[in-house]
């Protein structure tokens, strides 16, 4: 048998199913409308553990594997695996927001009990396309993709004994030549380590290394085992080699939303602002809705990223080329349209850049900062330094004056307000909460008293943007288990909340979702319409067998 989550079912919820390897119909065995994903089977075959948002978190369940009553047995985890004698189930734990610090591994006895770190000085990396750790055949080992906290330069490949002792470097990245975006192994069985690489444009493929004790290092020659494009990770290995994986479809887009932003109102569906096979990400809209940019990747084999610039009243569009592949360009627009940011890298080091779109090249303004919005006056740019400082940037002079600091955990997505007298933004708490502040612009930088906090939640929130009025915020949010957009009514004097937040646009059903992976989600609002960045996801699950020599 295997199982997988998946929304096949009428009511379109992401639930655990099982099927019989030989064929037959699947079996459903999750109804609850929260999301349940991340399935495992137990050595037996009796029982599944898997992730589920119900009870308003993201737990660790257990279900037998014909039905019957789920059981919780962590409250905060995902991606769970049992151990190969059934003792143990690994598991890992995110926080709201994307600190990678935070990022950490856990064992919990199978039939429960208090969840025991796991080599708590690493934390773990590119969540979006891991299994999490991964156990050797013999159960005494995990292997993951992490770093120690303080050494960003330790990404690598490890190996750790289960009862405990130091974790060993595999120097898989070097041999492998493992690029930076999928990069994190899948399952081990006998002398192999199996893993994807490549990029969603390109295509993401399924391979195999030799893994070789006591020394625990992870060598060539690779082995394809799938080839194509299409996303091909997540490979569970039977005994006798066969490999069963997923092969999923995604696209990124950018999509506008018919709404009436000032009142609270979306109508109408999604449409798409672009039809290409490039990825896009980072849009940014002009506060008229006439003027639209975002980024767009094209996969590092053909070595192309743009940024574009179109015209949506003229169906004008202009490409600016980067230098170099890549996806962070965070690009921005000026309210009134008339300037764009963007980042790029430049022999080897990230610059921001700045242009008119009349334009055909930025010019670069900083090398440290990050340009993330632009006041009224498109002269003047809100930047950050460091994860907790805000500042504004004379772009003519240079000059910087201290908007905002948090004293502890980073401020994220900052928004101003359209009156330039206000700034939103989520700030990531030292225990992996967030919450969403509103707080003014004042002569001096207002202390955290000052901040008017809106809401705090331990789910994922992102985004925030304002009303063409000011006196609404719209943001992303998981409280439901799905990524959401919501919007927020504000005084209009005093910024606080007014009534209840509400649900504008829900991406649950379609294979849409707003913040996969995660950490993706963005919202822009215009005078009438919202701007989305939002996947669509297509996919099965296949057999394949490598090669025997």
């Amino acid at each position: 048998m295997f199982a997988c989550a998946s929304d096949r079912s009428s009511d379109g919820s992401l639930d655990i199913w099982v099927q019989q390897l030989a064929g037959g119909a699947p079996l459903r065995l999750t109804t609850h409308p929260a999301i349940d994903d991340n399935p495992s089977f137990s050595p037996d075959g009796s029982k599944i553990a898997f992730r589920s948002t119900r009870g308003g978190g993201s737990g660790i369940y257990e279900i037998g594997t014909l039905g019957g009553q789920a059981r919780r047995l962590a409250d905060r985890g995902r991606l769970p695996k049992y151990s190969p004698d059934g003792s143990w189930i690994s598991f890992i734990t995110i926080p709201a927001y994307e600190e990678t610090r935070l990022n950490k591994m856990f064992l919990i006895p199978a039939q429960g009990g208090d969840p025991i770190p796991f080599q708590p000085e690493f934390c773990i990396v590119n969540l979006g396309t891991n299994l999490g750790p991964v156990w050797s055949p013999d159960g005494q080992y995990l292997i993951f993709n992490g770093r120690r906290m303080d050494d960003p330069d330790s990404l690598d490949w490890w190996i750790a004994p289960v009862t405990g002792g130091p974790a060993v470097r595999t120097e898989a990245h070097r041999s492998l030549s493992i690029p930076p975006v999928w990069q994190s192994p899948y399952a081990w069985l006998g002398s192999h380590i199996y893993y994807s690489t490549g990029t969603t444009v390109d295509g993401v493929n399924l391979f195999r290394a030799q893994i070789h004790g006591p020394d625990w290092n992870v060598s060539g020659p690779v082995e394809r085992i799938t080839s194509g494009t299409g996303m091909q990770y997540g490979a569970s290995v039977q005994e006798g080699s066969s490999v069963v994986y997923v092969n999923l479809n995604w696209v990124a887009n950018i999509w506008t939303l018919e709404a009436s932003p000032d009142l609270g109102l979306v109508s109408g569906e999604p449409i798409p602002a672009d039809q290409d096979i490039m990825a896009k990400f980072s849009p940014s809209i002009s506060r008229d809705g006439s003027i639209l940019a975002y980024s767009a990747f094209g996969g590092f084999k053909r070595a192309t990223s743009e940024v574009r610039v179109k015209n949506l009243v003229k169906g004008e569009e202009k490409i600016i080329p980067m230098r170099t592949a890549w996806l962070g360009q965070t690009v921005r627009l000026s309210p009134d349209g008339s300037v764009l940011s963007y980042r790029d890298v430049v022999e080897g080091q990230l610059r921001t850049f700045i242009m008119s779109i009349e334009d055909t090249a930025g010019r670069e303004v900083c090398d440290s900062c990050m340009i993330l919005g632009f006041f009224s006056d498109p002269n003047f740019a809100l930047i950050q330094e460091g994860g907790g400082r805000l500042l504004r940037l004379n772009i003519a002079t240079g000059e910087k004056s201290l908007l905002l600091e948090a004293g502890a955990g980073p401020i994220l997505a900052p928004a101003l307000s359209p009156d330039d007298r206000w700034i939103s933004f989520v700030h990531g708490k030292p225990d992996g909460r967030v919450a969403l502040y509103v707080a003014p612009l004042t002569e001096s930088p207002p202390p955290e008293s000052d901040w008017i906090l809106l809401f705090e939640e331990d789910h994922y929130l992102g985004s925030p943007a304002w009303s063409p009025d000011g006196n609404r915020l719209y943001y992303v949010s998981e409280r439901d288990g799905y990524g959401c957009v919501w919007t927020q009514k504000l005084n209009p004097q005093t910024k606080q909340p007014e009534g209840e937040t509400e649900g504008v646009y829900h991406a649950h059903q379609g294979g849409f979702a707003l913040n996969l992976p995660r950490g993706n989600a963005t919202v822009a609002v215009a005078a009438d319409k919202l701007v989305l960045w939002m996947s669509e996801t297509t996919g099965n699950i296949y057999m394949a067998t490598p090669k025997q020599k």
